[in-house]
């Protein structure tokens, strides 16, 4: 029974599903079934049925819902279109909208709740509103930034919200994650890397409804996925979007397109070009990541391709292209203040030696710098001061001084300051007489920057020193 009226199941499956011994045994989508089961009243109550049977209802405008235990209203799942849940599970409407004579804050102007299938605002009613999660407030929260003569929409988002037809939204929560479902940082931006609405097209890392303007520059793929299969030839793939090497984020990556279509021919430092690439393939890859053919190198910021292989010729902070550029290996960690225990750790900013290579301060005194390492205290290398204090005073035969640290002769660090056959031992120990560094001089056997005591310097050696 629903309504009063016996119906036949077979031809209302769309209140009933199935149905045995005068009642309904399993109820459609859009209704719950009757916890009470009797021949003589409804077995299937609509999810927005607000007047229900016997204390069981509804919630208003509600399209999908679970039963109440007992008489009340059913818990709703999910809203008719145009309206969303809130957070007491009652539907709201979505977008309200206004027309022009009846302009007001919080509502959306007429004809702009267009944003998937409708439920969300792509224009506010009023100019000075902010659009933002699809909805229109007048609170600045430091999300939206306006048009340079606002007109109820967005101009750009901050870093946690990606632009989508004239909104912020967060590509983490609701509904952001249905305009986006693969997103990335660059810069000071948030770019889109595949669209939620598969139709889409993934232009310059923004999702944009298809139009005469857009189309010819992003190929979908014969089955949309939300993501470009080609792009035109002013334009080059990049993770799935078509970018232009004219703006961001494509300019970020690529120095020019070239000749050849869909194809960046120079690509900038971090980046480097697959040996493999095409017009339907990345045709820059980070340095950091992996390529069908190249395997990419973790912590790597400048890189090229060369004879099948990648190698790195900078890497981040605190590491060093190490075994002819094949990894980067960090050379120097700086100390944890939050930790009780910073064993061979440098000091906080000491991470200063040959850029930030190597350590001229260790974070604990009875520790030192050697071979640009903090090390327990070995006087057998490393001579302390008289209070210890995580340097060196003097080293060893064997070992220059550099910077508070000792530096075995010969090793890939002390190549760094001066070369073996630049170097000299006496009983006193060992000194360099030529510097590496362009900038240096030796200075009682110790490579420095130039001081007041060379008064001429020439390729890594002083030509004339002051009197004293």
């Amino acid at each position: 029974m629903h309504k009063g009226i016996c119906m036949l199941q077979e031809l209302h499956p769309d209140i009933c599903i199935r149905a045995g011994a005068g009642v309904c045994e399993e109820c459609s989508n859009l209704y719950f079934k009757n916890p009470v089961a009797s021949t003589t009243m409804d077995s299937c109550i609509a999810c927005n049925d607000v007047t229900g049977v016997n204390g069981y209802k509804g919630v208003e405008n509600c399209a999908a819902c679970a039963p109440p235990a007992t008489a009340g209203p059913a818990t709703c799942t999910d809203c008719l279109d145009r309206y969303i849940l809130n957070g007491q599970k009652q539907c709201e409407e979505s977008c309200p909208e206004v027309d022009e004579n009846s302009k007001a804050t919080g509502k959306c102007l007429k004809g702009y709740c267009n944003v998937l299938n409708g439920k969300y605002c792509s224009r506010c009613s009023l100019d000075s509103d902010y659009l933002v999660d699809g909805k229109c407030t007048s609170t600045n929260s430091n999300i939206c930034t306006q048009q340079a003569s606002p007109n109820g929409t967005c101009a750009s988002c901050a870093n946690t919200h990606i632009l989508y037809m004239g909104g912020c939204y967060d590509p983490a929560t609701s509904p952001g994650n249905k305009t986006c479902t693969k997103h990335k940082l660059i810069g000071s931006t948030l770019y889109c890397f595949q669209c939620g609405v598969l139709t889409d097209l993934l232009i310059d890392g923004h999702c944009l409804a298809p139009s005469s303007a857009t189309s010819a520059a992003c190929t979908l793929h014969r089955v949309p996925a939300g993501t470009c299969y080609y792009c035109d030839n002013t334009h080059f793939l990049m993770s799935g979007s078509c970018v232009s090497a004219t703006t961001a984020p494509g300019n970020l990556v690529c120095q020019d397109i070239g000749p050849h279509d869909g194809i960046c021919e120079t690509c900038k430092e971090g980046y480097y070009a697959p040996p493999d690439r095409s017009s339907v393939s990345d045709s820059c890859i980070p340095c950091t990541d992996d390529s069908s053919t190249l395997k990419g190198i973790p912590h790597c910021k400048s890189c090229a391709a060369s004879s099948g292989s990648l190698l790195c010729t900078a890497c981040e902070k605190f590491y060093r292209p190490m075994n002819e550029g094949s990894e980067c290996v960090q050379t120097c960690v700086e100390e944890e203040k939050s930790s009780s225990s910073n064993e061979r750790r440098c000091k906080t900013g000491k991470c200063d030696v040959m850029g930030t290579f190597y350590c001229s301060q260790c974070a604990t005194d009875t520790e030192a710098p050697i071979n640009g390492l903090c090390a327990p205290l070995d006087e057998s290398v490393c001579v302390p001061h008289d209070v210890k204090n995580g340097t060196c005073k003097y080293c060893a035969r064997g070992h220059i001084m550099y910077r508070g640290g000792c530096y075995r002769i010969g090793s890939v660090e002390a190549a760094d300051i001066c070369d073996a056959q630049d170097v000299v031992t006496t009983g006193a120990g060992s000194f360099c007489i030529r510097c590496k560094q362009t900038d240096e001089v030796p200075i009682d056997g110790e490579c420095k920057a130039s001081t007041d005591e060379c008064t001429v310097k020439d390729s890594g050696v002083c030509k004339s020193c002051r009197q004293a």
